[in-house]
């Protein structure tokens, strides 16, 4: 994570002797972030990054394409439906059999799909390891889409003094914000740091899997009795 080193030195020397928390900001520029409950330090950075994604129709077409997503279609049915010339679950609405439980499925996703709708049909039927999971991000708007990493300290609970985000932008970079509690008593003003910044997050990459990092916050959130956000993809 940028920064962290300089950080680490910072919380070295205050360790080592009495060094003032200003002193942070000639080290680290940032500015004192302050929200409902408390503060924490902020910094603020942009880079340019190219982030290719799966344009919206290839995304859609590349699930369309996936029958086993209709109840009751397995491999050798979907592989039978293709050579028929059904490719498509829009092509099984002219099908004797299984236009009924398309029209059903194509109905509940809504046109365009959304997202999360789709999300949760492809996690019912597909293992989390298919690669048309892979293709859900080109589904979602470009700022919608969150990078998150934390560190934590090793202590009971995993308390976090540091949360990374990134946000792509239309401008063709990414914004990011990191979050540092100065002591413990400013993990709160951080944590209700990253639940603002997640609040419209859709569709979530972490560094360390979601299991970790999300479930963390979650967990950190509900220590101090704060409401989550959604929980994003």
């Amino acid at each position: 994570m940028a920064d962290i080193d300089r950080i680490v030195e910072w919380l070295t020397d205050r360790a080592r002797r009495s060094v003032h928390s200003a002193q942070l900001e000639s080290r680290v520029p940032g500015d004192v972030h302050r929200s409902a409950s408390g503060t924490c330090y902020r910094i603020e950075s942009h880079a340019p990054v190219r982030i290719a994604l799966p344009a919206a129709d290839e995304a859609i077409s590349a699930v369309l394409s996936e029958l086993r997503l209709l109840y009751g279609i397995g491999r050798t049915s979907a592989e039978r439906l293709t050579e028929d010339g059904y490719g498509t679950i829009g092509d099984l609405l002219s099908h004797p059999r299984w236009s009924a439980a398309a029209q059903s499925l194509l109905e509940y996703w809504g046109d365009p799909p959304d997202l999360r709708r789709v999300y949760t049909t492809m996690s019912y039927w597909l293992p989390a390891s298919h690669p048309l999971f892979l293709t859900l991000p080109g589904l979602a708007p470009l700022t919608r889409i969150c990078f998150f990493d934390l560190e934590t300290l090793g202590l009971y609970g995993s308390p976090i003094f540091l949360a990374g985000l990134g946000r792509p932008t239309s401008a063709g970079e990414i914004a990011i914000t990191q979050y540092f509690a100065r002591g413990m008593e400013e993990e709160l003003g951080l944590l209700e740091a990253i639940r603002d910044e997640l609040s419209d997050c859709l569709f979530l990459i972490t560094y360390n899997g979601k299991a970790f990092d999300w479930t963390t916050t979650r967990a950190r959130l509900a220590f101090y009795s704060l409401p989550s956000p959604p929980d994003p993809l």
